[in-house]
C-alpha cells in the first residue's frame, strides 16, 4: 500500500484494482486520488480478460458493492474483539454487524452498501408504486415499476436497488 500511495501522488490517472474476498480498508490517499477503484472480488482465471475489457473501455462496469466498506478497521464494531487472542475472536457485537452497524452508528464509510459507478449514465423515470397502503401484512404484495433509460453514448447496464424496512421492527 505504501508504494501505491507514493505513486498516487504523481500519476493522476491511477487505477487501483482490488482482488479481495471481502472489503478492505484503504489509506485515505487511495480513496481520494485514483481515477478509479475496481473491486474484482475473487475473479478467478478470467480476471485478466475481464479486467482488460473494463480498463480499455470495451465493457462497462456495472456492479454494486455487496457490503459496506469501512473507512478504517477501528470503525468496525468487532475491532475491539481481535486483540485478546491471536487465533480466537469473541463474537460480542450481536446483530450490530455490517450495514446494521454503519446505519445505526451513522458512521462515515469509504463505500456504502450498494455503491458502484459506471462509464454510462442512467435516468430513472415514471416511478410507480402499486400499493399506497401505509400498513402491509406479511402476505401483501407490492409492485414497483420504474423506467430506466441509458442517457449516455456508452452501452451499459444498471442495477435498480430498492431498500425496504419494517418501521416497527416486529421481528
Amino acid at each position: 500500500m505504501t508504494a501505491l500511495c507514493a505513486v498516487s501522488c504523481h500519476h493522476i490517472r491511477l487505477v487501483v484494482v482490488l482482488c479481495t474476498g471481502s472489503p478492505v480498508t484503504l489509506p485515505a490517499e487511495l480513496q481520494e486520488r485514483p481515477a478509479a477503484i475496481l473491486s474484482m472480488g475473487l475473479a478467478g482465471q478470467a480476471l485478466g480478460s475481464a479486467l482488460s475489457s473494463l480498463l480499455f473501455g470495451f465493457e462497462t462496469p456495472c456492479g454494486k458493492t455487496a457490503e459496506t466498506w469501512p473507512l478504517g478497521l477501528e470503525s468496525c464494531p468487532s475491532s475491539a474483539n481481535f486483540a485478546s487472542h491471536p487465533r480466537q475472536v469473541v463474537y460480542r457485537e450481536g446483530l450490530n454487524i455490517g450495514y446494521r452497524h454503519f446505519a445505526t452508528a451513522r458512521a462515515p464509510v469509504a463505500f456504502p452498501f450498494g455503491h458502484g459507478l459506471s462509464y454510462a449514465h442512467f435516468a430513472y423515470e415514471k416511478l410507480e408504486l402499486a400499493s399506497t397502503a401505509s400498513l402491509l401484512a406479511a402476505e401483501d404484495q407490492v409492485q414497483l415499476v420504474v423506467v430506466v433509460a441509458n442517457v449516455s453514448v456508452r452501452q451499459g447496464a444498471e442495477i435498480v436497488q430498492v431498500y425496504v424496512r419494517d418501521v416497527e421492527a416486529s421481528v
